[in-house]
């Protein structure tokens, strides 16, 4: 059985889908399919870019030995994920915040953190390939980087088959690759990368990391088609159940589904004329089980309310949502659903009722 694993709302805490995950796994011949939005994510875990992780599929507590004679330093302590940052920044504890392609402003589901948390920080600099909402507010320092194209690298698909991904045009302006411009601040906080393009960088990474050994020059050259392969699973041992409880319903109440869409007011979309226009609106999804229940027409303004606030929009019938449930899509023009997600919440329970 292979399990299409991904988080499928935004107002629900990701502990849940650990926790699936954790319960299916044990589950005789069970593998798992992963649903990440962004692309070349998995590239980025297999890099080490997540708290608590260092490159090749191993955890700082089970492989920092490995990595202590090929850097200066390792880090002591796991790392801090989005919401740890924000809380720190709202503390006043970072100094210099560096945003990688992040507008947390606009995607981190708890909106008051966010704006709580980027005012708070010392420094901010953005390294992006467009401006977003959290540049445009908060960054003091705006480095522009090269997309896709402007660049060679890499690329991880979601099987681990790691491709050539080879500079076609000349990047814009004074945009440069992320890996140049990690190197430019290193040598400006006093340490040398050592590293002086992606070859050097995939060396290094086969230097320390067993799933990457097999990653050489000539092996990507034999492999462009299909990629290269990197198989193992490393030591990560498997996570333990977070113990996420979901409540529930009353019968008054449903259960807050914030999907994304294909199209929605993400950066991207903002920024390309002939697609903008394809982001939706805010309105409410209901199951006609639950619609009937309300007994207005489709389209109707109707009031939704939550722990946390409510927001009034227009109503929909679609067969597609589960009973019990109301869908809102993340990210619409003109408005935002995130003042209804209590993002330190287990799941969001909202109220359905007519204006």
């Amino acid at each position: 059985m292979t399990v299409v694993l991904g988080r499928s709302s935004l107002s629900e805490s990701a502990a849940a889908t650990v926790d699936a995950a954790v319960a299916l796994s044990a589950l005789d011949d069970v593998s798992f399919l992963s649903a990440l939005r962004r692309g070349n994510v998995h590239g980025a875990l297999d890099a080490g870019l997540a708290p608590g992780l260092l490159p090749g599929r191993t955890t700082l507590e089970r492989g920092a030995h490995r990595f202590v004679d090929a850097w200066p330093s390792v880090p002591e302590n796991v790392g801090h994920d989005t919401a740890g940052i924000l809380r720190a920044a709202r503390a006043g504890e970072i100094d210099t915040l560096i945003l990688l392609g992040a507008d947390p402003l606009n995607d981190f589901p708890d909106a008051e953190l966010a704006r709580e948390g980027m005012a708070g920080a010392g420094t901010v600099i953005a390294v992006d390939l467009l401006p977003n909402d959290t540049i445009m507010a908060e960054a003091d320092v705006i480095l522009a980087a090269a997309g896709p194209t402007e660049s060679s690298g890499t690329f991880t698909n979601l099987e681990g088959r790691v491709s050539v991904c080879g500079q076609i045009v000349t990047a814009a302006g004074i945009s440069r690759p992320d890996w140049m411009i990690a190197a430019e601040i290193a040598i400006r906080l006093g340490s040398d990368l050592g590293v002086d393009s992606p070859a050097a960088i995939r060396a290094e990474l086969a230097s320390v990391s067993e799933i990457h050994a097999p990653l050489t020059e000539q092996a990507l050259d034999d492999s462009q088609v299909d990629g290269v392969l990197l198989s193992g699973n490393g030591d990560i041992a498997p996570p333990e159940p977070a113990g996420a409880t979901s409540p529930v319903n009353d019968r008054y109440s449903l259960r807050l589904l914030a999907t994304r869409r294909m199209y929605d007011d993400g950066t991207a979309l903002r920024h390309s004329p002939a697609s903008s226009g394809h982001a939706s609106s805010l309105e409410l999804r209901l199951n006609p089980v639950d619609f009937d229940k309300i007994g207005v027409q489709e389209g109707t303004v109707v009031r939704v309310e939550s722990a946390r606030g409510h927001l009034d929009m227009p109503v929909q019938v679609d067969v597609g949502v589960p009973v019990g449930s109301a869908a809102v899509p993340w990210r619409t023009l003109g408005a935002d659903c995130r003042p209804l997600i209590d993002a330190s919440a287990v799941v969001t329970d909202v109220r359905v009722e007519r204006l």
